[in-house]
């Protein structure tokens, strides 16, 4: 989707730059909206996604997908990756260090998984 709203321009809605997209995903589609707001020197981001999903049937009603932090005309910052484990929305990313962790009752059979900065499996 961030590729996707390269290409495409953007609405200032709310003090927030908007960029959507729809994207077939198996029989189905999904919604993807990523917002991009000024707050002084920085830009907080936002991305939050609308449909079912094929594989689990889960609908999402503007999920928030990630959420991130970067500097104005920088290229680093801080990002956060979320997932719905069972209606709950988890983070389960770090992207500044790349470790995580996802504990789940429909995920590794109900044990919590962790993995260090190269995504390699590590005990929790």
């Amino acid at each position: 989707m961030t590729t996707v709203a390269l290409n495409d321009s953007p609405q200032f809605v709310n003090r927030a730059w908007e960029w959507t997209a729809t994207v077939p995903v198996q029989q189905t589609s999904i919604d993807f909206t990523l917002f991009g707001t000024p707050s002084g020197s920085t830009i907080n981001w936002r991305m939050e996604i609308s449909g079912s999903d094929p594989v689990t049937g889960v609908t999402y009603d503007a999920f928030i997908l990630y959420t991130a932090q970067t500097t104005v005309g920088e290229q680093g910052g801080t990002c956060k990756q979320f997932y719905d484990l069972e209606g709950i929305r988890a983070n389960v990313l770090d992207a500044t260090t790349g470790e995580g962790s996802i504990e789940s009752t429909t995920i590794n059979s109900g044990v919590k998984g962790c993995w260090d900065a190269n995504q390699d499996d590590i005990a929790c």
